[in-house]
């Protein structure tokens, strides 16, 4: 199976486009693809390609909540998806490291050609696990770019990282695409 490189967002200053608009909070973690792996089973895939090492609660609690055929996409990070600069620090050592760590897998896409929405069904109604999160209970629709602004601000007042902003009718685009914008305080 090949994995394709992960969908990265642009900045929301350099394209707002026009509503509908599913806005969501920006996890903070790492980012990762869940699939299967020929002779390891379930692993997850860094941003750069790499196996992840350890992992195996989340693999086996994940494949148990949503068989897995294809790819997912997600960000491995604490629970509550916040994580101050110290806290993303260690939890980005632990994980690379192949260390227990506490965190979940945040799942918010499925690469497809089908828009975004359509694609990513079977990730809407599933259940929080202790160890597997679907980023879908948090997702808001805006109509416009100035309600998504408004949707964002809320979420980074409660601590969010930011929001990611997502193009319903868009299909899923490896590499820096503009079907996948994202808003924070500041743009490192």
């Amino acid at each position: 199976m090949t994995i394709p490189s992960p969908m990265l967002a642009v900045n929301w200053t350099t394209a707002k486009p026009a509503g509908p608009l599913w806005v969501q909070p920006k996890i903070n973690g790492i980012r990762a693809m869940a699939c299967r792996v020929p002779g390891l089973g379930l692993r997850f895939i860094s941003r750069g390609g790499c196996v992840l090492p350890g992992l195996v609660d989340i693999a086996q609690a994940l494949v148990s909540l949503l068989p897995i055929d294809g790819i997912l996409d997600g960000e491995l990070a604490l629970p509550s998806g916040k994580a101050t600069p110290g806290e993303f620090s260690r939890l980005s050592g632990d994980i690379r490291a192949g260390r227990p760590c506490g965190a979940v897998f945040w799942i918010f896409d499925i690469p497809g050609p089908e828009g975004y929405a359509s694609r990513t069904c079977p990730i809407w109604t599933l259940p929080d696990s202790p160890l597997v999160r679907s980023i879908w209970p948090h997702t808001r629709r805006a109509s416009s770019p100035a309600q998504a602004e408004r949707i964002a601000a809320g979420w980074i007042g409660q601590g969010w990282e930011g929001a990611m902003v997502r193009l319903p009718m868009s299909g899923y685009v490896a590499g820096r695409s503009r079907s996948l914008l994202k808003i924070k305080e500041s743009y490192e």
